[in-house]
């Protein structure tokens, strides 16, 4: 599904050069649960970034089914991000103005559906309820606790049906309770539903241990390098 060549990332900071990834390449293939581990600065989160299209390599390709997505314009690589892709941040980021139906909405709106269709309200009212928020639907971030706000997020992400979805450290801000009950419904989505609506391959960045127990595949991160 995704292949990365030859990954540097090179930062310019006060006339020095920070070189957070080093001449990565690994491949991801289609259906599964990949954790990247590696501590702080270790250049996990950056990768992620690349592989999703947030971010450009400095040096490098990234190949998404290959599709040269590193040679999309913004506009153009927006779209089939949006299309293709769900993210999942450790902050949840929901805008605190709109509901939790709202707030899972935008990617709908985002990508061009300015109005709520018959489907697209459908769609997510069965999210809601396959993540247990069905009931709070109309309630504002401020109203919810951290780990139904992360569990919107997730939501948020699956609304365009993606066959990837990146999160970046979801548990980092949960206790360990509320964490688990999180990668106990990455386990169920990545499993698929009866319907095999949210089979999707999963990469998640992190130093959670408890995530690295239910992975396939781990690859680690250390100074920029994947160790072997």
């Amino acid at each position: 599904m995704l292949t990365l060549h030859d990954i540097s990332k090179i930062y310019k900071s006060d006339h020095q050069s920070i070189h957070a990834l080093k001449d990565i390449s690994l491949e991801i293939h289609e259906g599964e649960f990949v954790a990247l581990m590696g501590p702080s600065g270790s250049g996990k989160s950056t990768l992620l970034q690349i592989m999703g299209g947030l971010d450009r390599p400095t040096h490098g390709s990234v190949f998404f089914r290959n599709k040269n997505i590193g040679g999309m314009g913004d506009a153009e690589l927006s779209r089939f991000r949006g299309s293709n892709m769900g993210f999942v941040f450790q902050d949840p980021l929901l805008l605190p103005h709109l509901t939790l139906e709202e707030n899972v909405m935008l990617p709908i709106i985002f990508s061009g559906n300015s109005s709520y269709s018959g489907d697209s309200s459908d769609r997510v009212k069965k999210l809601l309820k396959e993540i247990g928020l069905e009931n709070r639907s109309h309630h504002k971030p401020s109203e919810l606790s951290g780990g139904q706000k992360q569990r919107a997020c997730i939501a948020r992400a699956l609304t365009q049906n993606p066959s990837l979805v990146l999160a970046d450290e979801p548990t980092g801000n949960l206790d360990t309770k509320t964490g688990a009950e999180i990668l106990e419904l990455f386990q169920k989505l990545h499993k698929g539903t009866s319907e095999k609506q949210h089979r999707v391959t999963f990469v998640i960045a992190t130093h959670d241990e408890h995530i690295a127990k239910i992975a396939q595949r781990i690859i680690h991160i250390q100074d920029g390098k994947i160790m072997k």
